[in-house]
């Protein structure tokens, strides 16, 4: 990961701040999963912009986000577009 992504990434990990409840993680990680769209079209501008810019994986993306892989891959799927490791986008 980048610098702003590990950075984000690790606010998110309890062994870095032991006094904040569970519950805070849990809200974080629901608030990171909430940050991707819904629609299809936005989900993939969001995603390769993403991958382009901060991630070497989308398996990295999706744990930085708290998302499915598999949800993603089956939205981008149904306007016709696959997950490229090569490239690491959605073509």
């Amino acid at each position: 990961m980048t610098s702003i992504a590990q950075k984000a990434y690790n606010l998110g990990q309890p062994e870095n701040d032991p006094s904040l409840p569970d519950r805070f993680y849990t809200k974080v990680s629901t608030a990171m999963a909430s940050l991707l769209p819904n629609n299809p079209m936005m989900l993939l501008s969001v995603v390769n912009t993403q991958l382009r810019d901060e991630f070497s994986s989308l398996d990295e993306l999706c744990v930085f986000f708290n998302a499915d892989r598999e949800d993603i891959e089956e939205k981008l799927s149904a306007i016709d577009y696959t997950y490229d490791p090569d490239l690491n986008k959605f073509v």
